[in-house]
């Protein structure tokens, strides 16, 4: 989820990281997407949403974002 405080990824040697987009805008992220557009993508995104948005598929339903 965009600007999740828990660490969401690590090395082989368990370095803790933090991969999904963060920033310190209150609320929610600027997102680049592939086309060249950029939206605000609110903390409060459904997860299905968030995901669907992140992968090559393309045949996810998504919910308003």
């Amino acid at each position: 989820m965009p600007n999740d405080q828990k660490w969401d990824c690590s090395n082989a040697s368990h370095n803790p990281g933090q991969a999904a987009a963060r920033s310190m805008h209150p609320g929610g992220v600027n997102v680049m997407f592939g086309d060249g557009s950029i939206r605000f993508i609110r903390n409060s995104i459904d997860v299905a949403t968030w995901r669907g948005l992140a992968t090559r598929e393309g045949r996810e339903v998504l919910g308003d974002y």
